[in-house]
């Protein structure tokens, strides 16, 4: 005959709450090839270290390095970088700058 009413289970009972990987992701800082063209000058290298050293980002943050495509680059600094966009490793080889993935 079955069940008529009754308590309310108690995994029904609580809210629908969702997963978010938010706590667990990296910030990332971008930096355009024209940001770098303003911001450093020959024979600089480029790194969170030195973002870090320029006041750019936060001493604390434990942000990751990409650099994107936008503008273009002649000045000689050598780059470290934890990623690139394709377009960007093309200008940088274009123009013989040192890359390196860290």
């Amino acid at each position: 005959f079955g069940r008529i009413g009754g308590a309310m289970p108690l995994h029904m009972k609580m809210p629908i709450r969702g997963f978010s990987r938010k706590r667990f992701e990296k910030p990332v800082v971008c930096l355009n090839l024209d940001q770098v063209h303003t911001l450093f000058s020959d024979g600089e290298t480029v790194s969170i270290s030195s973002l870090i050293e320029k006041k750019i980002i936060s001493k604390n943050s434990k942000a990751t390095l990409k650099i994107l495509s936008k503008g273009e680059i002649d000045r000689k600094v050598s780059i470290e970088a934890n990623s690139f966009s394709k377009q960007a490793l093309k200008k940088l080889e274009k123009n013989s700058v040192p890359y390196k993935i860290v």
